[in-house]
């Protein structure tokens, strides 16, 4: 069926206004669905010039009401009378007029509201107060903060103990989590979206198409193969990190339904086809890891086979969605079902209109701009970042891993109001009950690192001092000390200091009391009391052992021992003996 745009069928307006109202024809239009993309329409118009001389204040009129954000609709109406959306969207960018031998046209391109998580940019963390949050509960949160309503959601069901966008668009990071699952996103003309798993056997009825042209009216104009079996692995595996039992693990990829007959995956003979895998290396879940591989081995299947048909648009046609199935039924090997892919409606002026269909899909990410096997499972995190302790509140580490609170500047919310992000803080030494537990206090700068770049997984891989936080000595030219000082309230309570300097000292100082060594003495200082406790204790001197309190003092040599105070008491409770070779009273 013929569409002109002349056909008071077909409708398209801005801000409620019909277009012909603003002196504008449609000569070309296209609309185009496709998963895993903003849904748009392109509209190219020649501007109606009654009055040459006012030409440029008709377009300036023009100019005002195609303006950025503004509510544009394109529907027909149907055989019955009902008035059927083709596409609901808004204005992409301004008006871009051409004026070529007094010709003059506009290029006019609109959007789905999806364009609205494409035009951000930002850091937040999305999980809350230590609770954990399912991407399909995030994703809702997404969306209906950009007002866009979920028709339907499949899978997305893995939860996650902490949620991290970094620095990026809320479109990157969505396609970032829809590319982790067998699902696609699929924009629809009322300004909503649904997420459903690419599976023939749940997909809904689409078109049929027959060799013997028993197609309702439709008929197959062309058709392209575009079939490549270099880059298709026979299998596919994701390992990962099980950190609460410490190995590592793997899953294999389930083959996807996607398609029979032609459309089937690895159909065809694959050259010297291997088993791939994907060492991950990041503490997922398994089931996290299954849906990993599940949507990378669809990835890989969808860019080994993909077909394009054009047919004749009609009302039939633009009722085509992606998600959909096609049949091909008469065509001998290339007969089959698959999945469409994409939708695209094409007319030019008054001629006849076209609807292609697409199977199949280019082997990328849509916003992260790599190969869908290479893709991470979140946009990564670029070096790293610094980070500020936060005091241990009611919150409890959600992960069960020995996190601690720490707040990323820029990471969400006011500055210096942040919300906590669950960074495990890294050790030189951490095993069974055992461990150098050197944890950062509250307010403590400290540098974080992520595990494969992924913003989930922090770790914490230093502290660092600064002005507010300045270090207990400084370094020096010839760096002679080292040590650990532990600080209360400002105040040095405990330190362990190596000093180099005059053939080095070791001291080990807790509040008031010091032992100090070095290469001639050993010396221990203490303010107050001082005990030995021990069933035997030996002190052996190989020159002389002296003990001194206050005027009194005793001496050891090696044959001779001395004692000295102004008073001497010597007591046996049962018997005392004094013997000698010689014995001196008095």
């Amino acid at each position: 069926m013929a569409l002109p745009f002349a056909s008071k069928k077909f409708d398209i307006q801005v801000q409620g206004q019909p277009l012909s109202k603003l002196g504008l024809t449609v000569i070309e239009a296209e609309v185009q669905y496709a998963v895993n993309r903003i849904p748009m329409a392109r509209l190219t118009c020649q501007v109606d010039i009654e009055d040459p001389a006012n030409i440029w204040a008709s377009l300036s009129q023009i100019d005002k009401a195609w303006q950025p954000a503004h509510p544009v609709k394109i529907s027909y109406t149907d055989e019955t009378g009902t008035r059927v959306p083709i596409f609901d969207g808004m204005v992409a960018r301004p008006l871009n007029p051409s004026y070529v031998q007094r010709q003059l046209t506009c290029q006019l391109e609109v959007v789905h509201e999806l364009q609205k998580m494409a035009n951000s940019h930002r850091s937040q963390v999305l999980t809350q107060k230590g609770e954990k949050l399912t991407d399909a509960q995030a994703l809702q949160k997404l969306f209906k903060e950009h007002g866009i309503k979920v028709k339907k959601m499949d899978g997305m069901t893995v939860s996650h103990a902490q949620l991290i966008q970094w620095s990026c668009s809320d479109w990157t990071w969505l396609m970032s989590r829809i590319s982790a699952y067998p699902v696609w996103l699929i924009g629809a003309p009322e300004q909503s979206v649904s997420i459903l798993k690419a599976d023939i056997g749940q997909a809904p009825k689409g078109l049929v198409l027959k060799a013997a042209k028993q197609n309702a009216g439709i008929e197959l104009r062309d058709m392209k193969y575009r079939r490549d079996s270099r880059r298709l692995p026979s299998q596919l595996s994701v390992n990962y990190w099980d950190v609460t039992q410490q190995k590592s693990r793997s899953v294999k990829a389930k083959s996807p339904a996607v398609g029979s007959g032609v459309f089937k995956p690895l159909t065809y003979a694959v050259s010297d086809a291997m088993h791939w895998t994907i060492n991950s290396g990041l503490p997922l879940s398994e089931t996290e890891a299954q849906s990993f591989a599940d949507a990378r081995l669809l990835g890989c299947q969808l860019a080994g086979t993909q077909a394009e048909f054009t047919v004749d648009w009609s009302e039939a046609t633009a009722k085509l969605a992606p998600g959909q199935t096609l049949e091909l039924s008469g065509y001998g090997t290339f007969d089959g079902k698959g999945l469409i892919a994409e939708v695209r409606h094409q007319w030019l002026g008054a001629g006849q209109g076209k609807t292609i269909l697409t199977t199949g899909r280019p082997n990328a990410v849509i916003g992260l701009q790599v190969p869908e096997i290479d893709a991470p499972l979140m946009p990564r995190v670029q070096g790293m970042a610094p980070g500020v302790v936060v005091k241990p509140g009611r919150e409890k580490d959600p992960t069960g891993w020995g996190c601690m609170a720490v707040r990323v500047p820029g990471l969400g919310g006011k500055p210096g109001q942040e919300p906590p992000v669950w960074v495990r803080p890294g050790m030189a030494y951490a095993s069974k009950g055992s461990g150098l537990c050197l944890y950062p206090e509250a307010d403590d700068e400290v540098m974080l690192a992520f595990l494969s770049d992924d913003p989930r997984f922090p770790v914490i891989v230093s502290a660092v001092h600064n002005p507010k936080n300045k270090a207990p000595f400084e370094s020096s030219e010839k760096n002679e000390q080292k040590g650990l000082v532990l600080a209360k309230d400002g105040k040095t309570q405990f330190q362990w200091l190596f000093d180099v300097k005059d053939g080095g000292t070791l001291t080990l100082e807790a509040q008031k009391t010091a032992l100090v060594l070095s290469k001639a003495s050993l010396r221990l200082h203490g303010e107050d009391a001082f005990a030995l406790d021990a069933k035997k204790i030996t002190v052996e001197a190989k020159e002389g052992l002296t003990l001194k309190n206050g005027q009194s003092e005793m001496k050891m040599g090696g044959t001779s021992l001395s004692a000295k105070s102004q008073t001497l008491s010597l007591q046996g409770s049962a018997k005392a003996d004094l013997k000698g070779g010689q014995v001196n009273l008095g």
